[in-house]
């Protein structure tokens, strides 16, 4: 299976104009942080914790995963959360690991006059919430092999799906969050496809140039809130269960 690059929330929200902020923030600058060791680091327990708590989910809905959960790789990477099926292994970075460019898009994410704690913040629930289970989704779809020989369009819509399923019976309010910045990129953010072309086509054809851009925001934003605003809201079982694309 050719791994698919992650949902670059961060591209997505901060393409979202800057309502709240009014004074720029001095932003510290990151110390470089080599990288770590997993089974003593904290954040790296609580993502193990995370991971854990995913695949007993999954297992709890009776399914039997003959792929054991991604081991977890604590290093930068540009699209912030990566699962790589051949390796089975989840990359994401910690704060510190950023440049300062990248922390700098937590802090517009913050609001107004943001404090370290704000931007860190906006960044865990982002990255090592969001996008974490996201990519923890492609691993479900591993499990079930629904990797195999689907268009990008396809995969990127059920890992959304089983995410927005496994938040709204875990932390609704992290996700209503979440959904909140996806909801101001399709309001703000002009829509990349061309007139003569349905959004799943271009995206399909075109995802090795749009993935790693801010283009990809519109696309994951047109996704998720589909999916949010769905009905009847599919149970995390049913999320499984249902076709990747499309779905009731």
């Amino acid at each position: 299976m050719k791994p698919f690059l992650s949902i670059l929330a961060i591209l997505t929200l901060t393409a979202v104009p800057l309502r709240a902020q009014t004074t720029p923030t001095p932003i510290p600058t990151p110390i470089p942080s080599p990288i770590p060791d997993t089974p003593t680091d904290p954040v790296a327990i609580q993502l193990t914790a995370l991971r854990d708590a995913f695949a007993k989910k999954l297992a709890d809905t009776g399914t039997v995963c003959p792929i054991a959960p991604p081991k977890l790789l604590l290093q930068n990477v540009n699209t912030w959360a990566h699962y790589d099926a051949e390796a089975n292994t989840l990359t994401t970075p910690l704060w510190q690991q950023l440049t300062r460019q990248d922390q700098s898009a937590f802090y517009r994410l913050a609001g107004a006059n943001p404090t370290l704690e704000d931007a860190h913040r906006e960044f865990e629930i982002g990255i090592h919430h969001w996008v974490f289970i996201h990519e923890m989704s492609h691993w479900a779809q591993a499990c079930l092999h629904q990797d195999e020989d689907r268009m990008p369009y396809d995969y990127e819509y059920g890992a959304n799906r089983i995410a927005i399923a496994f938040w709204r019976e875990t932390d609704n309010k992290l996700l209503e969050h979440v959904v909140q910045h996806y909801e101001d990129v399709i309001k703000y953010q002009t829509s990349p496809v061309p007139l003569d072309q349905e959004v799943e086509e271009y995206f399909n054809n075109s995802f090795d140039k749009i993935s790693p851009t801010p283009a990809n925001a519109w696309f994951q934003s047109e996704m998720i809130t589909e999916l949010y605003e769905k009905r009847p809201k599919p149970t995390f079982k049913e999320s499984l269960q249902l076709p990747l694309y499309p779905g009731p």
